[in-house]
């Protein structure tokens, strides 16, 4: 049996016996019921904007710590964020660097961006020149 060329209209009667082998491009519109039982093997690029409703039991670290948590909170100058298409359609990717070096007006509407949402915007990567860190 071969995969059809166009996707369906409707959601097939009977479960697939095996999980696809293309991901697809943008995420489902209705949430899964359940969490899934394999865990991803990349972190997510984009935090959640909705607090856990099963926050953890008890901290996940010693307190208190040493130093802040290295990583969590500071722009990620080796991932590239979509600023806007080009003329000829093409997505123009930017480095936070670049942004770090604009103005307050520039930085404010980049880091203001929330569509498309299937990019990775400045505020997924720049976190600290987009104010999301505390000073």
């Amino acid at each position: 049996v071969k995969p059809s060329q166009v996707p369906s209209v409707k959601p097939s009667q009977v479960p697939s016996q095996k999980p696809t082998q293309v991901l697809s491009q943008k995420p489902s519109q209705v949430p899964s019921q359940k969490p899934s039982q394999v865990t991803s093997q990349t972190p997510t690029l984009v935090f959640s904007q909705i607090p856990s409703e099963n926050p953890s039991v008890s901290p996940t670290t010693q307190s208190p710590t040493d130093a802040p948590t290295p990583g969590l909170c500071e722009d990620d100058d080796n991932t590239k964020f979509y600023w806007k298409d080009k003329s000829n359609g093409k997505p123009l990717k930017k480095y936070c660097s670049w942004l770090r070096n604009k103005g307050n007006k520039t930085i404010n509407k980049v880091c203001a961006m929330v569509e498309p949402t299937d990019k990775v915007l400045a505020k997924d990567t720049c976190l600290d020149t987009c104010g999301f860190c505390s000073p």
